[in-house]
């Protein structure tokens, strides 16, 4: 039965992350900037990755978890923490791969 529900789930979910998308986005002062949109990917990949491990942060509260360093009301410090470290962890998988000169 679970199997059926699957794929609705995924397709409410990316509805989901379409509409806070242009939510967030209109929400970041400079999206023309090269900084403000590579922000904007680091949160939108954060959510994403985190969504397929099952966090349940909306996109709004990733960004405030990054950028903001909030904890939110009702969720797990566990999703928290997951939201936090994703962009230290990719930044050190890309300072390895610099020096590895790949």
């Amino acid at each position: 039965m679970i199997e059926h529900a699957i794929p609705e789930i995924c397709a409410a979910r990316s509805n989901s992350s379409k509409v806070e998308a242009r939510r967030l986005d209109q929400t970041t002062p400079s999206a023309d900037t090269e900084e403000s949109e590579g922000r904007f990917l680091e949160t939108e990949f954060t959510y994403n990755s985190d969504g397929i491990e099952g966090n349940s942060l909306t996109l709004r509260e990733t960004q405030l978890v990054i950028e903001e360093g909030q904890t939110i009301r009702g969720k797990s410090l566990k999703e928290v923490f997951e939201a936090k470290n994703h962009p230290e962890m990719i930044g050190y998988v890309e300072a390895l791969a610099g020096e590895s000169g790949t």
